[in-house]
């Protein structure tokens, strides 16, 4: 909830991090002014880690501010809302227990954050007042 941004450092200070590869590697800053580097896999991992990140996110706040109360059992309970994800649009597998960053899974995550968000797109009555 404190992340401000997620950025891709122009320059690293050798001298706090002397074996980080800049182009693998990603700043998230908080609100308290605290920065975190970290490093991906490879430059592929970070770009895909880096959109879902921004795409949760993005998804969290715009729940948050309509009011959407499913937004506690998507982002606040353990394990997550558990959902048949065949009605969310997405074309590949679930996402198992095993997937994880740490494993270099990072499609699914995406997948898994990006399926969602493709069903919701088609839902606007709410917005504009159209009924189903």
């Amino acid at each position: 909830m404190n992340v401000l941004r997620l950025l891709v450092p122009t320059e690293v200070d050798r001298s706090i991090y002397p074996f980080v590869k800049p182009k693998n590697s990603f700043v998230i800053t908080t609100n308290d002014q605290k920065e975190y580097l970290f490093e991906a896999k490879n430059e592929e991992g970070r770009k895909r880690f880096l959109f879902a990140m921004k795409l949760m996110i993005a998804r969290l706040a715009s729940k948050i501010i309509v009011g959407d109360r499913d937004v506690f059992d998507e982002f606040f309970t353990p394990m997550g809302k558990h959902r048949d994800r065949g009605d969310m649009g997405c074309s590949q597998s679930p996402v198992v227990e095993d997937d994880s960053v740490a494993s270099g899974n990072v499609g699914s995550i995406c997948n898994a954050i990006v399926a969602p968000v493709n069903v919701e797109s088609g839902r606007n009555e709410e917005l504009w007042g159209k009924s189903g």
